[in-house]
């Protein structure tokens, strides 16, 4: 078959527009600028500075004064004499006061263990005295030096000693008075009564040297502690 040929479009024809009444806006017209003349400029001449003399300044130097050192003389050392040099302080001797020799005993002989010695052979001999309040004695022990306190501690040390001992032979006093308080139930005879009653004696007497011995050491040992605390 043949191909059939392809019409060609219609010529489009475009109308002029009529002429009418315009509704765009008025275009402005460009204003024109002209330039203006320049003024002329004068130029000002501005007056120079007259010169100013400067003042010259002379100074003279002023002479130091010389500086004089002035020594004092010292003073003369004067030697010291003997008598002026410190001394040496000698410790004081300190003598213990000898205890007066004790008379003999001149009280009777003791009964046999009754109510009344038995209890003194059951004190203790150790108990304080009552310190009396209402007067006053003032105490004139004298004062001890600073250079004897090593002296005075060690006598009292030595009492000290002296005092424990003692205590041991009070506890061997109450032994022995508890065995002599067992031995009275065997008591039958006239031979073994009288034996009793001299241990009895025996006993009491050592008891009251213990209480005399313990009292004077007491005493001593308190007068010791008084003047160690005086020296310290």
């Amino acid at each position: 078959m043949a191909e059939k040929p392809i019409p060609e479009p219609p010529a489009r024809t475009v109308k002029a527009p009529e002429p009418g009444p315009s509704t765009a806006a008025p275009v402005a017209k460009p204003e024109i600028i002209t330039p203006k003349p320049k003024e002329p400029v004068i130029a000002v001449e501005k007056p120079k500075p007259e010169p100013v003399a400067k003042k010259i300044v002379v100074t003279t130097p002023v002479p130091e004064k010389p500086v004089v050192e002035t020594k004092t003389p010292a003073s003369p050392v004067m030697p010291i004499t003997e008598a002026e040099k410190p001394r040496k302080k000698e410790p004081a001797v300190v003598t213990a006061a000898r205890e007066p020799a004790r008379e003999p005993s001149t009280l009777p002989k003791p009964e046999p263990f009754t109510d009344e010695t038995k209890a003194a052979a059951e004190e203790t001999f150790l108990k304080p005295a009552p310190v009396e309040t209402a007067h006053l004695v003032p105490d004139t022990t004298p004062e001890a030096p600073d250079a004897d306190i090593v002296i005075l501690m060690e006598k009292r040390k030595s009492l000290l000693d002296q005092k424990a001992a003692l205590d041991k032979t009070f506890h061997l006093l109450l032994a022995e008075k508890k065995a002599l308080e067992a031995e009275r139930t065997r008591v039958r005879d006239k031979t073994s009564i009288q034996k009793y009653n001299e241990n009895v004696i025996r006993l009491n007497e050592r008891i009251k040297g213990f209480k005399e011995e313990d009292t004077a050491l007491r005493d001593e040992i308190e007068y010791y502690n008084k003047l160690i605390s005086q020296a310290q």
